[in-house]
C-alpha cells in the first residue's frame, strides 16, 4: 500500500469513526415518561388539579441538571387558564448517567368550571430545562370530564 493510500485510508476511518460519534452522542439523552396523574378526582368546585408523576432517565454518558419541570395541560377546544406550579428548582435535580427518579409537577386548571362535560383529547405538555436548554414532551390522552369527580378519566 503506497502512502499516499495509507493516508487516504486513515483519513476515511477517521471520519468515519467521527460520523459514528456523532450519531450515538447526538439527540437528547434524558428519557420522559408519565407514571401517573392524579387530583383530577379530587371534589374541588372550580379548580382541577393535576398532579402529574414524571419518571426521569439520563440515558446518556454525562450529568444531567434540571432547573425548571413544568406541565401544560391543553385541552381540545377549550381556553384553558392554568397555574403550573413551581417555576425553578432550588436546588435543581441531578440525574447520573444511567439513573432514574422521578418528579412530581403540578398544574392546576383555574376555569374548570367552565369545562363542559364529555370527552376530549388533552397533551400534557411538560417543559424541562436541562443544562440550560428547554426541551419540550408533549404526551397525548383522552380526558372525560364530569361534574361528578367520581366519573372523571383519564387514559393515555
Amino acid at each position: 500500500m503506497t502512502t499516499k493510500a495509507a493516508v487516504w485510508t486513515a483519513a476515511v476511518l477517521v471520519g468515519l469513526g467521527i460520523a459514528g460519534y456523532a450519531l450515538f452522542t447526538t439527540g437528547n439523552p434524558l428519557r420522559v415518561q408519565v407514571l401517573d396523574v392524579a387530583g383530577h378526582t379530587d371534589p374541588r368546585p372550580i379548580w382541577m388539579t393535576f398532579r402529574v408523576n414524571l419518571g426521569l432517565t439520563n440515558g446518556g454518558r454525562d450529568l444531567l441538571t434540571i432547573r425548571r419541570v413544568h406541565v401544560e395541560p391543553d385541552f381540545d377546544d377549550f381556553n384553558e387558564a392554568f397555574n403550573v406550579g413551581v417555576v425553578e428548582l432550588n436546588p435543581p435535580l441531578v440525574v447520573t448517567p444511567g439513573s432514574s427518579l422521578s418528579y412530581q409537577a403540578q398544574a392546576t386548571l383555574l376555569n374548570a368550571a367552565q369545562l363542559q362535560e364529555g370527552t376530549r383529547r388533552l397533551v400534557f405538555r411538560v417543559r424541562i430545562e436541562q443544562n440550560g436548554e428547554e426541551v419540550v414532551y408533549e404526551f397525548p390522552a383522552q380526558f372525560d370530564h364530569a361534574r361528578d369527580p367520581a366519573r372523571r378519566a383519564l387514559r393515555f
